[in-house]
């Protein structure tokens, strides 16, 4: 008799686990957590972006002076010279050969200017510097 009666205990308890009605709705959401620490300092930019532009003249010149924080000949910027043919949405890169339009940074005195020489007449120069 004893036996029995584990014996029904046990298959009550798998019979109680067993009976599972279904998942009711999910609750309301708690709130929110607290914020986490600051991350770590991010790698450093590359740094200022200017933009200048120009027309080449008679001469197949076109030139702009640049900022003073923008560098000099003996702390030189990152120089990219871009021309642009007149009403066209159009700008081509200046490169450094010079057998077409060379692109350079010139010193007169104090003052440092971006220069593209041999461009065509009338053309839009563009000089991007980052410094």
């Amino acid at each position: 008799m004893r036996g029995s009666k584990r014996l029904w205990i046990a298959s009550l308890g798998f019979v109680v686990a067993a009976c599972e009605g279904a998942a009711g709705p999910a609750g309301p959401m708690g709130p929110q957590g607290p914020q986490g620490p600051q991350g770590p300092q991010g790698p450093t930019g590359p740094g200022t972006r200017t933009v200048l532009t120009a027309v080449v003249g008679s001469n197949g010149v076109a030139s702009a002076s640049i900022p003073a924080a923008a560098g000099s000949l003996a702390n030189p910027p990152s120089l990219t010279c871009l021309l642009g043919q007149p009403g066209q949405p159009v700008f081509l890169v200046v490169g450094t050969d010079l057998a077409g339009p060379v692109c350079g940074l010139v010193q007169q005195g104090a003052t440092t200017f971006a220069v593209i020489e041999q461009a065509p007449v009338g053309w839009s120069a563009r000089f991007v510097l980052v410094h």
